[in-house]
């Protein structure tokens, strides 16, 4: 067996692996705590973009109420199981467990840098279409900012860094199956925590209002 993780269903991957409603994913989560031992565990970023993150063994799995609604609540679904992995092998950083160590007062010391292959289809995307978007928020608005938290790139770091900003595609390009005609009015302008944080929530996408809606609760809070 092997594991292929989602990060919008599974955002504690590869250490918690989450397992939802399907009939068929309840009865491999069931095989393979019943196996133990070790797998490889990969990570899918989008539609034939997956990435190997090494191999990790089984240390334990719980199906009671309170750690299912604990991690359900980052998964965004109802949960029937969680299971907990552990790097092994060569793959598993020579540092350690660093939030452990920390805990216990010890150094924290990760060996970095080693080069890691990933093959993947790339689905492609036109550059011009990201300027074009600056420019008519910029021409609308007179001003390029968040449309999720109000994030102003030329205030908060100055003219030089004006269009600092990320544009986002409101229907994501790995939704479709082939090439797609893509509108100015399907994408929106967004601060770099906003983007990554609006494909961290799921398992469905928000959209920039809902977004914006939890920023809100958020602040308020």
């Amino acid at each position: 067996m092997c594991a292929t993780l989602v990060k919008a269903e599974n955002p504690e991957a590869p250490e918690v692996m989450v397992v939802g409603t399907k009939p068929r994913n309840i009865q491999r989560a069931e095989e393979f705590c019943q196996q133990g031992g070790a797998i490889p565990v990969f990570i899918k970023h989008a539609v034939n973009e997956w990435e190997y993150r090494g191999v990790f063994e089984l240390v334990s799995y719980s199906t009671d109420r309170e750690t299912l609604g604990r991690h359900g609540r980052a998964s965004g679904e109802v949960l029937t199981r969680v299971i907990f992995l552990r790097q092994v092998g060569e793959n598993t950083e020579e540092g350690g467990d660093g939030v452990r160590d920390i805990e216990e007062g010890l150094p924290v010391t990760g060996i970095e840098g080693k080069g890691r292959w990933r093959t993947h289809l790339q689905r492609e995307r036109r550059q011009w279409l990201v300027s074009a978007k600056k420019c008519q928020v910029r021409r609308d608005t007179g001003r390029l900012a968040c449309e999720a938290c109000g994030f102003e790139f030329a205030v908060e770091y100055g003219p030089e860094l004006a269009d600092f900003c990320e544009v986002h595609h409101l229907k994501p390009l790995s939704e479709f199956e082939g090439e797609v005609a893509t509108d100015l009015s399907d994408l929106a302008v967004l601060c770099a925590n906003c983007h990554r944080a609006i494909h961290r929530l799921g398992p469905k996408m928000p959209t920039i209002e809902e977004l914006r809606a939890i920023i809100r609760r958020a602040m308020a809070r």
